[in-house]
């Protein structure tokens, strides 16, 4: 729990110098900040969804409905930290091997457009896994009618792979 209290701290005081930064620059800053700020703020969120899992689960609160949303929006959080850790790497690529392209064509705008779509596209991934997770570890409370052989053997190695 020190650990988790410490990093959430730094990212929280990252976030903060780099919010400072920018207001003081006019909000113009690299296209590699975008990135790099989304992945701050994301894992202060996904650093307390986990905390908050934790004691949900400590005072046995723990049913379908907690058990999808938790593992949905930590899922979603992994996969948008993930994105933007590619999307950093592409811009990166593109700034040394594409300098031309880098300078005159991708612009801020662009960086803002993929950190959306990034955004959008792990909120759908994370809703199918939550619900998934869900359906899996409480099958006799879940909307959708599954057995072992049907939903939750498949949905094991989906899951795991």
């Amino acid at each position: 729990s020190v650990i988790s209290c410490l990093t959430l701290s730094v990212n929280i005081f990252y976030g903060i110098i780099l919010f400072l930064s920018w207001k003081k620059k006019g909000f113009r800053c690299k296209k590699s900040n975008v990135f790099l700020a989304s992945r701050s703020y994301t894992s202060v969120l996904t650093i307390g969804l986990l905390n908050i899992a934790l004691f949900v689960w400590m005072y046995g609160e723990l049913n379908f409905y907690t058990t999808t949303i938790f593992f949905g929006l930590i899922a979603a959080d992994f996969m948008f930290i993930s994105g933007t850790n590619f999307a950093h790497t592409v811009l990166l690529y593109t700034a040394v091997m594409h300098p031309f392209i880098y300078a005159n064509y991708l612009t801020f705008a662009h960086c803002i457009g993929a950190g959306i779509f990034l955004f959008l596209l792990a909120t759908l991934q994370g809703a199918i896994m939550g619900f998934a997770s869900g359906t899996l570890l409480f099958p006799s409370s879940s909307p959708v009618n599954c057995t072992i052989e049907t939903f939750q053997f498949p949905m094991s190695f989906v899951i795991l792979f």
